[in-house]
C-alpha cells in the first residue's frame, strides 16, 4: 500500500517544483486536491464509520483497478521543518522506547521469581533484577541500532524524516510494556489509586501513539506493497457490503443477551443462596406484589411496617409497568432478571444514538464499552433498584427525539419519568437541557427540561413530603443543611449561596477515587467539552454532594447510573463531527479512531480488575465483595429452607430474619424482624446463634419467653414460630442461646396446615 504523497496528475513535474497557478493552500487548476495528511490505512477502512442505512456506493464508489504508483521522490516525504539531527534523535528515541517496551514483556515472560512481590515491595534477587534490566536495555538498543542502520542507508533520500515517520507508525508498540502488569487482579486488589493511575497513563499514551500512527505514511511503499493492496481489496469490499453492515448491531445485541444471561445467573444464584436482604430486594418485591394485587398505595411492609407508604421515599410508578410481567412468576428472582435485562438491552439504544453521529463500528465499540463498564456491574449485583432502568428509557427517548419520532419520544419520556423521581425527573430535565444547549432539538429540549424539572420538584418537595411527613434521605446532606432549614431546598441554597464551603465538603480522598472510577475507564474523553458539566449535574447532586453516607460514593451501589447515563452521552458528543469544527475531515477521523482506541485500552483493564465478566475475585456488590460461589452448605440450606417454609401459609403475615425476607416477601405482609415482630402471625428466623443478628435474636427471645409464640418446627439453621402455638418446643431454640422459659410451656397443638 502506498501513501498519497504526490498529488494526482503532478507525477511528471519536478519533485521540488511548485504549481504556480495554485493559490497558497489550494490545488492548481486541473489538478486533484492535495493529499490528506491522514494515513491511507485510515482511508482504507473509512466505510466502517458510515451509517449502514446509507448506500454503500456512496461510501466507496467502484472504479477500475488502481495503476501501480510512482515511487515517491525524497522531497515527497512529509517534512517536520526541524534540523535533521533533531528529527533523527526523535526517531531513535521513539524506537528505543518501543524496543524497551517489548523488552519488558520478554523479560517478564522469561524471568523466574515472584514478580508480584517485585512490583509491590521492590524485593527481588540481584540476578533476576539485572537480567530484567539487561533484556529491557537490549530491546531498546536493538531498536535504536536498527534505526541507525536504516538512516545510514537512506540518508541521501531524506532518511531522518522517513525514519521518524516509521517510528511514529510503530509507536503503539510502546504500549505493550504495560500489558504484563495491567491484568494482575491479586496485585492491584486494594490498591485502586495506583492501578487507576497506571491505566490512565496507559490510555492517554495509547491515544497519543495511535494518533501519531494513523497520521503517518504506511511502512511499506512501492509496487510490491500496492500489489498486496489490490489483493486485499476484495476482502474490504466484502466487509463494506450491506450484509456485513448489520454486523455491528448484531454484536451489540449478542453482547446484550450475553450480559443479561450472565448477570441474571449471578444475582438469582446469590438470591437462592439466601444472601439477599430485606433492604432492598425484599421491600421492592413486597411492593410490586401488593401493586399487582391492588393492596394499598406503594405498600412495602419490610420497610414501613403495618402502616405507611414507600411513596414518601421514592415515587416508583414504574412498578405498575413491571407488575404484569411480574405476574408470570411472582417472586424476587423475577425482579433480578428484569433488572439484568434492562441494564443489558440499554446497550441497544446507546448504539443507535452513537451510530447516527459516529458510524456503526464506533457505536459498537461504545456500546460494548458500556457493557464492560465496572460501575454498571456493581449496581447490577446489588439487590434490585429502579435507577439502572433510567439508562434504557433516557437513551431511547434521546434517540427518538433526535430522529424526529416525537410521538414515541413522548411515550418514552413518560416511561422515563415513571422510573423514579430522581433518575426520571432530573434525568429528563438534564436530557432536555442537553438537546437545548447542543442545538440538536432546542425547542423539544426546552420542553423536556421544564417538564422534567417540574416533575422532580413537585414530587420531591411537595407530594412525597406530604405522604412521609418530611423529606426523605435529607440526612445524606446533613453537613450542607442550613440551620433551621433541614430540607433539600436548604441544601440547594448552600450549594449556590456558599460555594467555597461546598467545595470544602467535596475535597475528600474517597470522592476523588470515586470520580476516577468513572472517568478512567472512559479515558477522560467526556471531559474534553464543557457540556459535560451540564451532564454531570445528576451525579454531582445525588452522590458527590452527599456528606457522611458512603454508599453514595461507592461504585458498588445503584447510584452509579446517575453517572453512567450522562457520561455515555457526553462521550458520544465529544467524538461526533460537530464538536470538532476546526479540524479537517481527515484530522477528525484520526482523532476519533485514536480516542476509540484509547477507550478500549482503558475500559478493558479496569473491567478486568473491578468488573464481574473477565474474573470474579474482586467485584463488589453493595458493601462487600460479591460471593459468586455455591457451596455445599448453600445447597443444604436451600433444601432445608424449602421444607420449613411449607409450614407457613402463602398469604400469612410473617416477620423474618433480614436475609430470609426476600424469600417470602411475595405476600401481603412480610416484616423485617430486626425492626419488630409487629402483628405477624409467624416468625421465620435463623436458629443458629452464629447466623442470627443480635437485634433479631432479642426480639425472637422476647416473643418465645413471653409465651406469645411457640415453635412449630426447627430444622437447623432455620426455625418457625407461630402466634398462639404451643410453647413446648421453645426450649429447643432458647437453650442453645443460653436462655430458658420462665412460664410453664403450653401443651402441644396440631401443626398448621400449609
Amino acid at each position: 500500500m502506498t501513501g498519497p504523497l504526490i498529488p494526482k496528475g503532478a507525477e511528471g513535474a519536478d519533485a521540488g517544483e511548485e504549481l504556480d497557478a495554485a493559490p497558497a493552500g489550494e490545488p492548481a487548476a486541473g489538478a486533484s486536491p492535495p493529499p490528506s495528511p491522514v494515513s491511507p490505512a485510515v482511508d482504507a477502512v473509512a466505510a466502517v464509520d458510515a451509517d449502514p442505512s446509507e448506500p454503500i456506493t456512496s461510501i466507496r464508489p467502484p472504479g477500475p483497478p488502481r495503476a501501480a504508483p510512482v515511487e515517491p521522490a525524497p522531497s515527497a516525504i512529509a517534512e517536520t521543518g526541524l534540523p535533521e539531527l533533531t528529527v533523527l534523535v526523535r526517531a531513535l528515541g521513539v524506537l528505543a522506547v518501543c524496543g524497551w517496551s517489548v523488552g519488558v514483556v520478554v523479560g517478564v515472560l522469561l524471568i523466574k521469581g515472584n514478580t508480584e512481590q517485585f512490583l509491590l515491595s521492590n524485593y527481588f534477587g540481584n540476578t533476576g533484577r539485572m537480567f530484567l534490566l539487561g533484556v529491557m536495555a537490549a530491546g531498546a538498543g536493538i531498536a535504536g541500532l536498527a534505526g541507525l542502520i536504516y538512516y545510514q542507508r537512506t540518508r541521501a533520500r531524506g532518511g531522518a524524516e522517513r525514519l521518524y515517520q516509521i517510528a511514529k507508525r510503530v509507536s503503539p508498540l510502546a504500549l505493550v510494556g504495560f500489558l504484563p502488569f495491567l491484568f494482575r487482579w491479586q496485585t492491584w486488589n486494594g490498591r485502586d489509586f495506583t492501578f487507576l493511575f497506571m491505566v490512565a497513563l496507559f490510555s492517554l499514551s495509547a491515544r497519543t501513539a495511535m494518533k501519531a500512527c494513523l497520521s503517518s505514511p504506511p511502512l511499506f511503499t512501492g509496487p510490491r506493497a500496492d500489489a498486496w493492496d489490490r489483493r486485499l481489496q476484495p476482502l474490504r469490499d466484502v466487509f463494506a457490503g450491506r450484509r456485513w453492515a448489520r454486523l455491528p448491531l448484531g454484536l451489540v445485541v449478542a453482547g446484550s443477551i450475553a450480559y443479561t444471561a450472565l448477570f441474571a445467573t449471578y444475582t438469582i444464584t446469590f438470591h437462592h443462596n439466601l444472601r439477599t436482604a430485606a433492604y432492598d430486594l425484599g421491600l421492592e418485591d413486597n411492593l410490586i406484589w401488593n401493586v399487582l394485587h391492588g393492596i394499598g398505595f406503594f405498600r412495602s411492609t419490610p420497610f414501613s411496617g403495618p402502616t405507611g407508604s414507600h411513596f414518601g421515599n421514592h415515587a416508583t410508578f414504574f412498578s405498575y409497568v413491571i407488575a404484569p410481567f411480574y405476574a408470570l412468576h411472582q417472586g424476587a428472582a423475577t425482579l433480578l432478571f428484569i433488572q439484568s435485562l434492562m441494564i443489558g438491552v440499554a446497550a441497544i439504544p446507546l448504539f443507535l444514538v452513537a451510530r447516527r453521529k459516529l458510524g456503526a463500528w464506533p457505536a459498537c465499540v461504545i456500546a460494548l464499552a458500556y457493557l464492560l463498564y465496572p460501575p454498571n456491574h456493581g449496581a447490577n449485583l446489588y439487590e434490585f433498584h429502579y435507577i439502572p432502568f433510567g439508562a434504557f428509557f433516557l437513551w431511547t427517548t434521546l434517540y427518538l427525539f433526535e430522529t424526529h419520532h416525537d410521538r414515541w419520544g413522548i411515550v418514552f419520556t413518560i416511561l422515563a419519568l415513571s422510573v423514579r423521581e430522581d433518575i426520571g425527573g432530573a434525568g429528563v430535565a438534564v436530557l432536555g437541557a442537553y438537546l437545548l444547549m447542543s442545538g440538536e432539538r432546542p425547542r423539544v429540549g426546552l420542553a423536556l427540561a421544564i417538564v422534567g424539572a417540574l416533575h422532580f420538584c413537585l414530587l420531591k418537595m411537595v407530594f412525597m413530603p406530604l405522604v412521609l411527613g418530611g423529606e426523605s434521605f435529607i440526612t445524606f446532606y446533613k453537613d450542607l443543611e442550613p440551620i433551621g432549614q433541614q430540607n433539600f431546598g436548604g441544601v440547594v441554597k448552600t450549594v449556590f449561596g456558599n460555594p467555597f464551603y461546598t467545595l470544602h465538603t467535596l475535597l475528600e480522598r474517597e470522592k476523588l477515587l470515586y470520580m476516577l472510577q468513572y472517568l478512567v475507564p472512559l479515558a477522560f474523553i467526556p471531559l474534553k467539552r464543557p457540556i459535560v458539566l451540564l451532564l454531570m449535574i445528576p451525579g454531582f447532586f445525588f452522590t458527590v454532594l452527599s456528606t457522611g453516607y458512603m454508599p453514595l460514593i461507592q461504585t458498588s451501589f445503584q447510584y452509579t447510573f446517575y453517572w453512567t447515563v450522562f457520561l455515555m452521552i457526553g462521550l458520544i458528543y465529544v467524538l461526533e463531527r460537530r464538536s470538532s469544527p476546526k479540524l479537517s475531515d481527515s484530522e477528525y477521523l484520526v482523532n476519533k479512531r485514536a480516542a476509540l482506541f484509547a477507550l478500549a485500552c482503558a475500559v478493558v483493564p479496569v473491567s478486568y480488575q473491578s468488573g464481574a465478566i473477565f474474573q470474579r475475585h474482586t467485584a463488589k456488590g453493595g458493601f462487600s465483595m460479591y460471593n459468586f460461589d455455591t457451596t455445599a452448605r448453600d445447597l443444604a440450606d436451600r433444601k432445608t429452607f424449602a421444607e420449613i417454609v411449607k409450614l407457613i401459609p402463602p398469604r400469612a403475615s410473617v416477620s423474618a430474619s433480614d436475609n430470609l425476607v426476600p424469600q417470602i416477601s411475595n405476600r401481603p405482609i412480610a416484616y423485617t424482624l430486626r425492626f419488630s415482630v409487629f402483628d405477624a402471625d409467624y416468625i421465620l428466623f435463623f436458629s443458629d446463634p452464629t447466623r442470627i443478628d443480635g437485634s433479631e435474636r432479642q426480639k425472637v427471645t422476647d416473643a418465645l419467653m413471653s409465651g406469645e409464640f411457640g415453635i412449630v418446627d426447627m430444622k437447623p439453621p432455620f426455625a418457625v414460630a407461630k402466634r398462639g402455638y404451643s410453647t413446648i418446643q421453645n426450649e429447643r431454640v432458647l437453650m442453645p442461646w443460653g436462655m430458658h422459659m420462665v412460664r410453664p410451656p403450653r401443651p402441644a397443638a396440631a401443626p398448621p396446615t400449609p
